[in-house]
């Protein structure tokens, strides 16, 4: 039998609920890093995997803005993907928990500004399919216009 070393961001990039669950019983740290310094969170929401991100966002002390050595965090990675579901959980989630974000931005706002900066530019250079610019596009989540 091969062991794991990270069993529970395994659980996340393959939206295993299961195993998730498993790991969570068995007391694995939600916060772990794996070798790319993120954590199984970030591979939930990049995969898309909307009930793993529920899951994890429902355990306690949750860290729900941590970065990879890339500098990303799961909100990065779920926008760049496309996968919206899990954007709006996350950003329910850091508004009703993470009132440094609050203070700093409005969140759909913090959210435009971290999307639009790292992707337009990238998006005019590649014309990546993900990458679509959302300046003068209405935020979808409080249907303000975000300007260019």
């Amino acid at each position: 039998m091969e062991a794991i070393d990270n069993p529970m961001h395994e659980a996340a990039k393959r939206g295993n609920i299961p195993f998730l669950q498993e790991c969570l019983a068995n007391g694995v740290s939600v916060n772990g890093l794996d070798k790319a310094g993120a954590t199984p969170l970030y591979w939930a929401a990049h995969g898309g995997h909307t009930e793993c991100v529920e899951i994890l966002l429902g355990v306690p002390n949750m860290a729900i803005d941590a970065q990879n050595k890339l500098g990303d965090t799961a909100l990065h990675a779920c926008a760049w993907k496309g996968h919206a579901d899990c954007v709006k959980l996350l950003l329910d989630k850091c508004k009703s928990t993470s009132p440094h974000i609050a203070k700093r931005r409005a969140t759909c706002t913090y959210f435009n500004h971290q999307f639009k900066f790292r992707c337009k530019s990238q998006y005019k250079k590649h014309r990546w399919k993900n990458s679509v610019p959302i300046s003068k596009k209405p935020c979808m989540w409080c249907s303000t216009t975000e300007s260019g």
